[in-house]
């Protein structure tokens, strides 16, 4: 499907609009083509009510768009301590995996909501988004999926 229309709604501080951009699925450069979906399985407790959700969106891009972007979220997980969008919302950097050609990990927290950890991996000139609850992201939706990347772009 064509990647969402438009831009994202500019924030303040503007150091950390790539990471508003990446949650909307409006990225500057504008992507090819967008898929988005989510990854639902059980803990690994296996306990009912334990379910783990992740979300997931895949952006195709030029090989020069992905490392822009990629480059853009580095620095704003980096530099970006928190932005206003409907409320206060705090920005860390967290540890990304060795994944894809390269990867940024950060964490989002707004009051009174569930943190959410952000996983971007890029793989060529695909980017790929998780969104997640918990600070791990699942390794075998990780793996599945960047797995998938690469042999579509075989």
């Amino acid at each position: 499907m064509p990647a969402p229309e438009g831009a994202a709604k500019r924030i303040s501080p503007a150091k950390c609009q790539p990471l508003l951009n990446i949650a909307v699925g409006k990225l500057a450069p504008r992507a090819k083509a967008f898929r988005y979906s989510v990854a639902v399985g059980s803990s690994p407790a296996g306990q009912s009510g334990d379910q783990i959700g992740v979300e997931i969106k895949l952006f195709a891009l030029e090989q020069a768009g992905a490392e822009r972007v990629l480059a853009q979220l580095r620095t704003a997980a980096k530099d970006c301590a928190g932005y206003e969008n409907g409320g206060y919302h705090a920005v860390a950097a967290a540890d990304a995996p060795d994944a894809g050609d390269e990867a940024v990990a950060y964490k989002t927290s707004a009051a009174g909501s569930i943190p959410i950890w952000t996983t971007v991996v890029s793989s060529g000139a695909t980017v790929v988004a998780f969104g997640h609850y918990t600070a791990e992201l699942p390794d075998e939706v990780l793996s599945a999926q960047i797995s998938k990347v690469e042999a579509a772009a075989g």
